[in-house]
């Protein structure tokens, strides 16, 4: 009987520091120099002459973006909505599907591998295709055999 309500009492206190925490908030100032920049800071300037911020914290964890990496990820939403998808039937001793993966990762471009020799499907719909070698790059339903940045990027693009 005493274990369980130490065991309740210990709960009802963590609960109660883990919402503190939320409660706890900083203060921000902000002042400009003599150049006329603009600063930010937790700590007050010595000068003493700050603006005191109120700032309101958003608790939604869903709308919470990194305001830095804004503008390039809706570039990359962008990009990501009009992309075609890429499937690559490969095999691991292949050299132009280690090329084809290189240029894929540069590039940004999101693709799905599939092994020939190691994958029941990459097997499968290899055979399908009437493959024979690799890579087969699938764009969309359109097939490239074999590698060349020139030709992936003219059927990517078109």
């Amino acid at each position: 009987m005493l274990k369980s309500r130490g065991l309740i009492t210990l709960s009802i206190v963590t609960l109660t520091l883990i919402l503190c925490v939320g409660i706890a908030s900083a203060e921000l100032y902000k002042w400009t120099d003599a150049n006329g920049r603009q600063f930010y800071s937790d700590v007050a300037p010595s000068s003493g002459k700050a603006e005191l911020l109120d700032v309101k914290v958003n608790a939604n964890p869903n709308s919470q973006r990194d305001p830095v990496n804004t503008l390039a990820t809706s570039e990359a939403e962008k990009k990501n909505a009009k992309a075609k998808k890429i499937v690559m039937y490969s095999a691991t001793w292949c050299g132009f599907c280690k090329k084809a993966k290189a240029y894929f990762v540069a590039e940004g471009v999101s693709y799905v591998e599939y092994d020939i020799e190691n994958s029941r499907k990459g097997r499968a719909d290899y055979k399908r295709l009437k493959g024979t070698g690799v890579p087969i790059i699938m764009i969309d339903k359109e097939r490239m055999n074999g590698f060349s940045k020139g030709r992936f990027a003219k059927m990517y693009e078109s």
